[in-house]
């Protein structure tokens, strides 16, 4: 089995959607470990070139704390500020106090290269993670729909079908950033690995590549209402302790 020597020309092959390059994935040696280190590789490629990306856009960006400060002393300028006579005790100490806060959470978001280095774990990760739950329904969803493949030839297919990330290496330019386009090239390359690997007609590979996706998406939102539901059926109960407890007047 050879290992990274031939993944770069793999990677092109399928992201520039010819049938071969999965063919070959199919049809090589140990597809499943093959595309775990693709996936792996390609994602600590896709965080480095994230970081550099973010290390440049840090570089040449403003300082938040002299924003803030010049922000501010403007505020305190401004005729409403300025027209406080003799305002309740508290008030002006208030409208500084939010004011921080709202700092506070911009500075969460802000560019921070300690974060940004948390994505050479984060990102593989997350690729590995997504790449063995879709390829599970994937691999369902085409044996259903009569396709002959075997579980490592679909997770070999559909890992190689992930080079659609290989978009994201743009993010090395600052202040660029694909959108849903890695979504939809992304699709198209699950339907060339699902065609190729159980060697099914296009309308059936289709339907393989999508079902998937919409799966995650119901399950999502059902996730997503039994929260709601289960917070709604334990909030009157929070409020009666807390009123209890003295924590509501």
């Amino acid at each position: 089995m050879r290992l990274p020597s031939n993944y770069p020309r793999m990677a092109l092959d399928a992201l520039l959607l010819r049938d071969s390059a999965y063919t070959e994935m199919r049809d090589g040696n140990k597809p499943f470990v093959r595309g775990m280190i693709f996936i792996a590789i390609l994602g600590v490629a896709i965080a480095l070139a994230g970081i550099m990306g973010h290390l440049l856009e840090w570089s040449v960006a403003p300082n938040l704390s002299a924003i803030k400060e010049t922000v501010w002393e403007h505020i305190t300028k401004m005729p409403w500020y300025e027209g406080f006579s003799g305002p309740p005790a508290g008030v002006l100490e208030s409208i500084r106090d939010q004011y921080e806060y709202g700092w506070r959470i911009a500075n969460f978001f802000a560019l921070n290269p300690w974060r940004s280095a948390m994505t050479l774990i984060s990102t593989p990760l997350g690729l590995l993670v997504g790449w063995l739950i879709y390829g599970l329904l994937a691999h369902l969803y085409s044996r259903m729909l009569g396709g002959e493949g075997s579980f490592a030839q679909t997770y070999g297919c559909v890992a190689l079908a992930t080079s659609a990330q290989a978009l994201r290496l743009a993010n090395l330019v600052p202040y660029v950033r694909v959108g849903s386009i890695v979504a939809v090239w992304g699709l198209l390359c699950n339907f060339l690995a699902l065609k190729a690997a159980h060697k099914l007609s296009g309308g059936r590979a289709f339907w393989a590549a999508i079902l998937p996706v919409v799966t995650l998406w119901l399950l999502t939102l059902l996730l997503a209402v039994a929260m709601v539901l289960i917070f709604g059926s334990l909030l009157p109960g929070i409020v009666e302790q807390l009123t209890g407890m003295g924590g509501i007047q």
